[in-house]
């Protein structure tokens, strides 16, 4: 794989990932602005632009929008997180040219139409609504909001519904100003379109968007407790466990990732052979990473009967505790290697799509885009002690414990006496 990356007089980044055999095309307009850029009354704001992008520009009203990308019969759609707000489309090769001049338009004109702000002020008021109804959402805003306790990071990235009420043209006009700039955007294409016409064409319809500088945010601190949220109506107590990790991009990234495969890669893994298959004590288990430019953090789940938690906290500690003190066994180690190899190599094999927004992410964090034979080189080069040392480093920190659920307090403090860890 080998990615073409440009950079526009204007300072806007383009990837081009030439996929030959594909017969789609996978293109979407990135700016690095999500919720941690927003300031406390401006949360919520990213992600409104993002609902907005699709109600109208200088050339289509909402309608008209929505069919020109319906009559192409391509994917389209948009997300926000905490990094990044991104609009895309994915057909056939055919229409590429049709597609960047479609999301160059969402990106840079759109008008927002007073009465279609409304709409859809209502709109991601039940938006917010309809994820406060589910646990499982409820749950991950509550743990990072206590990972990350009076920071951007740590609020919702719908934001609050008084922000979602209170926001007028003038905040949106100056946050648009601000942050909507080529110094912020990344177009990333992927797919079997011509790569010398799809860029000439997003040059030329890039030509006017104005310079800028790459937005700032406050540095993240990890801060960690505990949080016990109350719904008496479930009958499952879920949980995760959380301790600090490396951010995006950094050299340890990998040691942990595949540290973190003999924990959870699968049905031969410690955390399900021990929790689920031994014991029974839940349907599923699962631990990964959450990882952003300047943080991150490792992060074990669970659901059980609210019975069952004191049995099931020290299992999943213990776990935590032996990957720490312990080498892994050679077959572990060649089984987590051989795993993330697989990955890796899927996503290099993936559709146009999965290829387009994977390149954006890995050039946002990175910036640049390594190669399958680098990766290959990195994990051949790994070693059972990488692991141990990986380990120990994470799990030698500040637990941080949330819960959702019938009210049966566990506290960190239990977590932090079973693993001998300092609070």
């Amino acid at each position: 794989m080998s990615v073409a990356v440009h950079t526009l007089s204007n300072g806007a980044t383009v990837l081009i990932d030439h996929m030959p055999q594909s017969q789609t095309t996978a293109l979407s307009y990135t700016f690095r602005i999500g919720s941690r850029y927003e300031a406390e009354n401006e949360n919520g704001l990213a992600h409104f632009f993002e609902h907005m992008a699709f109600k109208g520009t200088k050339n289509r009203d909402a309608h008209s929008l929505n069919a020109s990308m319906d009559a192409l019969g391509a994917t389209s759609n948009a997300f926000t997180s905490y990094e990044v707000t991104s609009y895309y489309m994915h057909g056939l090769n055919e229409d590429a040219l049709q597609f960047n001049e479609i999301q160059a338009d969402m990106a840079m004109h759109l008008t927002l139409p007073a009465e279609e702000l409304e709409k859809e002020r209502g709109v991601i008021l039940q938006e917010i609504k309809m994820y406060a109804d589910m646990p499982d959402s409820n749950l991950s805003n509550g743990l990072m909001a206590t990972l990350y306790a009076g920071q951007a990071l740590g609020r919702t990235i719908l934001g609050p519904p008084e922000n979602i009420r209170n926001f007028d043209r003038g905040v949106f006009d100056a946050f648009r100003q601000k942050h909507y700039h080529a110094g912020n955007l990344i177009v990333s294409v992927a797919g079997g379109a011509d790569p010398q016409a799809i860029l000439q064409d997003i040059e030329q319809r890039l030509v006017d968007v104005p310079q800028g500088t790459r937005s700032q945010y406050e540095p993240a601190k990890y801060t960690g407790g505990n949080l016990e949220i109350v719904r008496p109506e479930m009958q499952q107590k879920k949980l995760m466990v959380a301790f600090e990790s490396s951010a995006a991009g950094n050299q340890d990234n990998l040691a942990e990732t595949v540290m973190n495969i003999v924990l959870s890669g699968g049905m031969s893994s410690r955390l399900f052979t021990e929790i689920r298959e031994k014991r029974g004590l839940v349907y599923s288990v699962s631990s990964g990473f959450s990882r952003l430019h300047d943080t991150g953090a490792f992060m074990a789940r669970a659901g059980t009967g609210p019975e069952k938690v004191a049995e099931l906290l020290p299992v999943l500690c213990d776990e935590l505790n032996k990957i720490r003190q312990e080498p892994v066994t050679d077959a572990e180690f060649a089984r987590a290697k051989k795993k993330i190899r697989v990955h890796t190599g899927m996503e290099n094999d993936a559709m146009s799509d999965d290829r387009m927004k994977s390149n954006m992410m890995e050039y946002n964090i990175k910036g640049r885009i390594g190669t399958q034979e680098e990766f290959d080189e990195r994990v051949a080069a790994l070693t059972k002690d990488d692991l141990m040392e990986a380990a120990r480093r994470v799990f030698s920190g500040k637990p941080t414990f949330a819960s959702i659920g019938p009210a049966k307090k566990t506290v960190q403090e239990e977590i932090a006496a079973r693993m001998g860890l300092e609070l």
